[in-house]
């Protein structure tokens, strides 16, 4: 007898050798149930029902939420939404977004790099931003520092080397954003600084072009760039060799230049600068001037002493000489001796009495017409 739904079904089972008979009972048929599509049951659950006759089951499970989209962004008046939607029975749900606020500071969580936003600035950057800044491969590094030598090829008296770069990008939702504006960045302090004369970070495109950024070196060693745009950006280490050929410079400082003996630096760069004091020089009489390549003028710069190192900033490209000066008696205005900026001792007698001394007023800046006069007052006597 064949087992249904309803009733059991029936097994007959023969001995053998006397025909003697028994009987086992079959289960009666499980119901395969038809079922219906998953439809939603609440917020929480989805069900669905047999559809065949005389059948009441059903079946209910926990709705399945997708990663759901952003079906409004927020704004600094209005939050934003998410929708989720149930990946079987198509059902959805919102979820607020919180509204987004400005903040002027993030900070990569995975190598302490920091964005600043300055009050005058107009880069904009909301707290749902995510920053990343990593160091990048051996690969990028080559790539980088083979763009950073080229680029210092046609500059004989500087020499570059890449400390560190990094991949800097902002993501918002997953996508990168620039941040509209002026922004400051602040990486941590890289090794070996102190090798340098001084540091530069410099913008990588992806054409290989390098271009300087506006550089600071904090007190902590940290250092500090401008910039508008996210990127691949290498902190670079510059070593300055002094000129011992000004012959391509502006032919009024031609002759000074070539006797300034390893005191003079062509730099084309702005930014902070740290060299060593010659060793024969007087601390208290060490200057430092800017001296414009095409004017041939003297201005003197502000520097700071320490360490037997002597570091200033470079506001613009210029030659920079660091000078050993004297301080007049009459009225304290400050004089430069020519035979000590250009070794000119063993041309002029210590009770020589040529004129030797050139003129400088109390903001540090003097003629270059009277530093050359001097020179052909020395050459005639």
């Amino acid at each position: 007898k064949e087992p249904t739904e309803d009733e059991e079904g029936e097994t007959t089972f023969t001995c053998v050798t006397c025909s003697h008979t028994k009987t086992e009972p079959i289960d009666k048929l499980v119901h395969e149930c038809t079922w219906s599509d998953w439809y939603p049951d609440g917020d929480e659950n989805h069900k669905r029902d047999c559809l065949d006759d005389n059948c009441d089951s059903f079946e209910t499970l926990p709705h399945e939420w997708d990663d759901g989209v952003v079906t409004k962004e927020p704004t600094e008046d209005e939050e934003g939404e998410t929708t989720f939607t149930c990946v079987t029975c198509s059902h959805t749900k919102t979820e607020p977004i919180d509204k987004i606020v400005k903040i002027d500071e993030i900070i990569s969580p995975d190598s302490d790099v920091k964005i600043t936003i300055n009050d005058d600035s107009s880069a904009v950057i909301y707290d749902n931003a995510q920053l990343s800044a990593e160091k990048v491969d051996d690969t990028v590094m080559d790539d980088i520092s083979d763009s950073v030598q080229d680029s210092f090829e046609q500059k004989p008296n500087e020499q570059a080397d890449v400390i560190s770069a990094y991949d800097i990008t902002l993501m918002v939702n997953n996508a990168p954003v620039q941040p509209g504006g002026i922004v400051e960045v602040t990486v941590p302090a890289p090794e070996t600084t102190e090798e340098y004369n001084t540091i530069q970070v410099v913008y990588v495109d992806d054409s290989g072009n390098v271009t300087p950024c506006e550089t600071t070196v904090n007190e902590d060693g940290s250092v500090t760039f401008e910039t508008d745009h996210f990127s691949y950006y290498a902190i670079i280490g510059i070593t300055l060799t002094a000129i011992d050929d000004a012959s391509d410079e502006a032919q009024q400082i031609t002759e000074i230049l070539n006797e300034l003996e390893n005191t003079a630096y062509n730099i084309t760069a702005n930014g902070n600068y740290t060299f060593d004091l010659p060793a024969d020089y007087d601390k208290s009489l060490t200057c430092v001037y800017m001296v414009d390549k095409e004017s041939g003028e003297f201005t003197r710069v502000s520097f700071e002493l320490e360490d037997e190192k002597v570091m200033f900033t470079a506001e613009e490209s210029a030659i920079y000489a660091i000078i050993e000066a004297e301080v007049g008696d009459e009225n304290l205005d400050l004089q430069i001796n020519i035979n000590d900026v250009l070794g000119l001792l063993k041309s002029v007698s210590s009770d020589s009495e040529v004129n030797t001394r050139v003129d400088v007023d109390k903001n540090g800046e003097f003629n270059i017409n009277d530093v050359l006069a001097a020179l052909k007052n020395i050459t005639a006597n």
